[in-house]
């Protein structure tokens, strides 16, 4: 099977998460709930994950990295934190919904919101942002790379707006973590998300969220959290303000041995690597006559989206993991606002998400698929 669904879920593990995940799940017990061995492994584990999280992002301070659930869970903590009613945020059409629903969740609430438009070569225009700010501005929320086109959106820019007028910056980096160099304190990002399993090719069910030190967010949900047992209070310290109740170590554990993967490739190198399987990709598949591409007009992730004439969305993904062995994704990707900024709204697309480990070889099998299905 070639698969070509990675901004789902990264596949095939590689095999130093498997063991590393293997051995805090034999190894390790509950962190900071006892002093005897197996505590103290499971400690190290989170300890070792984090320090390496910290590492690939340019991040001063561990202790400002948060573990998750995923990415939405982040998200939630985020933009539940910071923003009260009578607060106006900024996003875009090309959210996913773990943004969407919690906005849209928010503003039965009280909060302000803008959206702005589609723009297919950076996926906003600037100056429409910079007219969207109002004095009552709070946050700028915007994803970093299209889950559906892969489209890249400018953050170094965005990021100076935000600085210039003293509004805070978060960045969902579900689709950017581990495929491109991102530093949120070079960049001047006070929250970057993002999930464990995608590009940072961890297992399921781990995610994580930096907050800078400047950011005052209030905890989701209060607990325990291994230590400061006496008081009642939730502690105020990073990172067990944000990090109650007994912690995926094993998840924690993978995440970090894929981590350290992606630096001993080096992240310049995957970026390279996957810009050419994703632009050869594209310029086969724009060649083939009734095949619609949906794509960036300028920097481009590794994530792409389709039709076929004849064929819907779900069809075509069946034929080609039926006929082809090839595993995309049809829908609308928990995107519905970026396919109707695309027009395929409500049928979606079908998505090609690569990654380090996809080859050329693949991608001219799915050429090929694809050519031959046009035929059929």
């Amino acid at each position: 099977m070639i698969y070509f669904d990675n901004a789902s879920t990264s596949y095939p593990k590689p095999l130093e998460v498997k063991e590393a995940v293997r051995q805090a799940i034999e190894t390790s017990a509950n962190p900071g709930r006892g002093a005897h061995v197996f505590a103290r492994d499971a400690a190290k584990f989170i300890f070792k994950a984090r320090e390496s999280l910290a590492e690939l992002f340019g991040i001063t301070d561990p202790k400002n990295i948060v573990f998750t659930l995923n990415a939405t869970q982040g998200l939630n903590l985020a933009l539940k934190g910071l923003l009260k009613p009578g607060d106006h945020v900024i996003t875009s059409s090309l959210e996913h919904n773990s943004v969407n629903r919690t906005l849209a969740f928010l503003e039965k609430r009280g909060i302000e919101m803008s959206r702005l438009t589609y723009e297919p070569v950076s996926g906003i225009n600037i100056e429409e942002l910079e007219n969207a700010i109002k004095p009552n501005t709070k946050l700028v929320c915007l994803t970093h790379v299209s889950n559906v086109t892969g489209t890249v959106l400018p953050i170094k820019e965005v990021a100076a707006i935000c600085k210039k007028n003293k509004i805070l910056f978060m960045v969902d980096a579900a689709q950017s973590a581990g495929h491109f160099i991102v530093e949120p304190e070079k960049l001047g990002i006070d929250v970057l998300v993002f999930s464990g399993h995608k590009g940072l090719l961890g297992p399921t069910g781990v995610g994580a969220i930096y907050v800078s030190e400047k950011v005052e967010l209030p905890e989701l949900i209060q607990g325990a959290t291994g230590g400061h047992g006496e008081d009642v209070d939730q502690p105020l310290s990073r990172p067990d303000r944000y990090e109650s109740g007994t912690m995926n170590v094993s998840g924690i554990a993978g995440l970090g041995a894929g981590v350290r993967l992606i630096k001993k490739i080096g992240l310049s190198k995957i970026e390279e690597k996957e810009a050419v399987l994703i632009n050869e990709a594209i310029d086969a598949l724009e060649n083939i006559s009734g095949l619609e591409v949906y794509r960036s007009r300028g920097k481009q992730g590794p994530v792409i989206s389709f039709n076929l004439e004849k064929y819907s969305p779900s069809e075509l993904a069946c034929r080609l993991e039926s006929d082809y062995s090839i595993a995309t994704r049809a829908g609308l990707h928990c995107a519905p606002l970026a396919h109707k900024s695309l027009g395929t709204f409500p049928g979606g697309s079908v998505r090609a998400s690569l990654n380090y480990f996809n080859s050329k070889d693949e991608v001219d099998i799915l050429v090929r698929a694809l050519e031959k299905l046009k035929k059929k």
